[in-house]
């Protein structure tokens, strides 16, 4: 992206956010919640639903699918342009932490409350 995609681009918004018609409604780009149409969101429906299929149901063969979405999505975060070329060996799972001491140490308390509802919290600290 140069800097004349990125001074139209912002002439575009601000165009849209003034428009010159009395008593529009402003047009919600999905900066902030997904909508249809909007700015791409990495956590989309989409996505969503194909991993709660994979998981949920037990058909982890359409993780298959969620591995589809995340690989061709497009660049979203920062993290995106980095690549990682390690000299190390993997460590061999035998050497692993079992999970079931793993979990012991999960917390939700970290969680914001305004990035979950009060049911999804509770249900959370539950688990």
């Amino acid at each position: 992206m140069s800097i004349l995609d990125l001074a139209q681009e912002t002439i575009c918004c601000h165009r849209r956010a003034f428009p010159s018609l009395q008593g529009k409604k402003l047009e919600n780009f999905g900066f902030v919640n997904y909508r249809p149409g909007g700015e791409y969101h990495m956590n989309s429906p989409e996505m969503a639903k194909a991993l709660h299929k994979a998981v949920a149901a037990g058909q982890y063969d359409h993780y298959g699918v969620y591995q589809q979405f995340l690989e061709n999505r497009p660049l979203t975060a920062l993290r995106d342009l980095l690549d990682f070329n390690g000299d190390r060996q993997p460590v061999p799972l035998a050497e692993v932490e079992p999970v079931e001491a793993i979990v012991k140490r999960f917390c939700t308390g970290a969680m914001s409350l305004g990035s979950l509802s009060r049911e999804a919290h509770e249900t959370l600290a539950i688990a």
